[in-house]
């Protein structure tokens, strides 16, 4: 399409909004917002995929639609808060992407935990190739289907979906869910998202189980590489894992680490962090262009975060291509 190949300059961008009213109509209502000015000054390539995005999906029921990340198909809703991210192709947790996929290599073992519809799972997928294998546990059934619907579309043979939660303790367990669209909230414990203004509308009883029963069952010894992302719950699938953990001596875990959320499920991201440092991780906060070293508490803040116990772990994977990511000890 036009609006991809168009070269970024103010001329071009002009004569591409005149000549269509539809998108001339929406530029219109936003060239007050001093922001969407900014922005299109900026960058105005991604800017009018923005605009174009809402133009041809916002303003229509949701529905499903199809993304690139990657080289990866990804199906989703239209009005999941991931959908104008993805088909704009920047600002979905790049830095966490890049960290994932420089720590992944070829036949490992990787652990997708809070995989939404997948968007890390396919990219992953990739990686490890036919004698790697990926355990992607998403348990809201909605969500669920459209993970194994993009691990069909990717006809990826080596990603075992786990319709369950991973927790401190096995059972049946409340889950509250967000509307549609906002699944990516979803939760063990936090009911109510206040940077947001988002509450969960529906608790739900899904299947609990913890890390090291399921490593057990599955006659898995080891992880290579541990994704967590479950909205605040995080310490209770370190809890249930210490066996599988201890063992994994070249683990690499990369987790967001919230302190609102994780209070609503009764853990403690401060805890969290420390308990790793103490069982021999070296914990490196997640920045745009750099990993900076957190040896205690006292430089603790809430984001996203890599703990390792090996830092040339780290820096082999710079040279793999972090793309000048330094570490910053």
């Amino acid at each position: 399409m036009t609006v991809f190949r168009m070269r970024a300059n103010t001329s071009a961008l002009r004569d591409f909004v005149v000549k269509r009213p539809s998108l001339k109509r929406i530029c219109g209502k936003l060239l007050h917002n001093a922001r969407t000015v900014t922005a299109l000054a900026l960058h105005p390539k991604s800017t009018v995929k923005r605009l174009w995005f809402r133009h041809k999906h916002r303003s229509k029921p949701p529905h499903d639609i199809l993304c690139w990340r990657r080289g990866c198909a990804i199906k989703l809703r239209s009005n999941s808060v991931l959908a104008e991210l993805l088909y704009v192709g920047v600002g979905f947790e790049e830095a966490e992407s890049t960290v994932l996929r420089t720590i992944t290599k070829q036949a490992m073992t990787v652990f997708d935990v809070g995989a939404n519809v997948g968007v890390h799972t396919v990219v992953l997928a990739k990686i490890v190739g036919p004698n790697g294998r990926v355990f992607s546990f998403e348990p809201c059934p909605t969500t669920a289907a459209y993970l194994r619907a993009n691990v069909q579309l990717n006809e990826l043979s080596n990603v075992e979906v786990v319709s369950a939660a991973l927790s401190d303790v096995g059972g049946e367990v409340d889950f509250f869910v967000f509307d549609d669209g906002n699944d990516v909230y979803n939760s063990l414990g936090a009911q109510v998202r206040p940077v947001e203004g988002l509450r969960a509308k529906a608790t739900i009883n899904v299947r609990a189980i913890t890390l090291d029963v399921f490593c057990k069952s599955n006659n898995i010894e080891h992880i290579d590489v541990l994704k967590l992302d479950v909205e605040g719950a995080e310490e209770k699938v370190i809890n249930g894992g210490m066996g599988i953990i201890g063992r994994s001596r070249d683990l690499a875990i990369v987790a967001e680490v919230c302190d609102r959320s994780a209070v609503q499920c009764g853990c403690s991201s401060r805890r969290l962090v420390q308990h790793l440092i103490d069982m021999g991780f070296k914990a490196f906060r997640i920045g745009p262009d750099v990993l900076t070293a957190v040896a205690g508490l006292d430089s603790f803040i809430p984001g996203s975060y890599v703990f390792s116990r090996s830092t040339g772990r780290l820096l082999a994977a710079g040279k793999r291509g972090l793309r000048g990511r330094e570490l910053v000890e």
